[in-house]
């Protein structure tokens, strides 16, 4: 039963005029490589990111998303960045490698204004002949292997200073139909329908011990509702951080973090969803990353935001 739970799951996120999935991230602030080919370069620093989510945990064909991405400025005013995305659910699975640049004009003292480009492969299969031995002779489980590989661009725009950042991205300019391995017109819904990111965040003191730090994330496709992911986040003596999340989705969640050295952050986050029926047999989404930054810091003056 799970089995074909997870087959009518993927029948549906497949289908063109509900096709809008993009891989999912609770702490979208600190992956923004992962849709912003801006940001590459802007920690003044080589950054590397790990991350792992297991959403809708122990549901036979969940989505479990995996993210690497590395970026690190090349001359003082460029970034080049590499980002690899593998999102699973049940027997689709859709990797994305992307290369990022980005050119950056220092518009103030405290203030930098980056461009990006993003250029890689989206590569994707779905495979459906195992739940067919489990139905023999039903049509709409008909084995089928469906590969395809086709490459795709992006752009960005990333304004930041020591106490906030906006962002804004298209991080796939070309809608794919992965049906038949083509590109579609700018109009249609397709599997890989144009997605517009609208990131911003701050951060500020509250006393000598505690900072606020706030963020939000527009995210816009065509055909399909406006999702806006809200967190409030608190640090402790620059080390510790604990938050909530709140996705329009009717998603809710909790953030921890840990700054373990100067170099090397951990973050957790727990998020549940109640939008639809799946919620009653799962054990809501967990989300687990590492970021070590090789050479940061140096300068306590660099605007590149330590805490972004």
């Amino acid at each position: 039963m799970k089995k074909l739970l997870t087959a009518l799951i993927i029948l549906m996120v497949s289908q063109p005029l509900l096709a809008q999935r993009e891989a999912m991230f609770t702490n979208n602030m600190y992956n923004m490589s992962a849709f912003n080919p801006a940001y590459a370069g802007s920690r003044d620093a080589i950054s590397i990111l790990l991350l792992h989510r297991s959403q809708w945990l122990n549901f036979d064909g969940g989505p479990i998303t995996q993210s690497f991405t590395v970026h690190s400025p090349i001359y003082d005013n460029m970034g080049l960045g590499l980002s690899v995305i593998n999102d699973k659910i049940g027997y689709e699975n859709n990797t994305m490698v992307n290369v990022d640049y980005s050119y950056t004009i220092r518009v103030s003292t405290n203030a930098k204004l980056a461009f990006g480009l993003k250029a890689g492969l989206n590569m994707y299969s779905l495979d459906l002949s195992e739940i067919y031995g489990q139905h023999p002779g039903d049509p709409v489980f008909y084995p089928s292997n469906e590969n395809s590989v086709l490459p795709n661009f992006g752009f960005g725009a990333y304004y930041y200073t020591e106490k906030y950042y906006i962002g804004f991205s298209i991080p796939k300019l070309f809608e794919i139909n992965l049906q038949d391995n083509t590109y579609e017109s700018s109009s249609s819904l397709t599997d890989k329908s144009k997605h517009y990111y609208l990131s911003a965040g701050t951060i500020f003191d509250i006393n000598d011990m505690v900072m606020l730090k706030p963020a939000a994330l527009v995210k816009v496709a065509m055909g399909a509702p406006i999702e806006l992911d809200l967190s409030a986040q608190l640090i402790f003596n620059e080390k510790f951080l604990i938050g909530l999340m709140y996705r329009t989705s009717a998603d809710l969640g909790f953030l921890a973090g840990l700054k373990i050295t100067k170099e090397l952050d951990f973050g957790y986050s727990f998020d549940v969803s109640t939008a639809n029926s799946t919620w009653k047999y799962n054990e809501g989404s967990h989300e687990v990353f590492l970021r070590y930054d090789i050479g940061n810091y140096k300068n306590k003056k660099s605007i590149a935001a330590k805490y972004f």
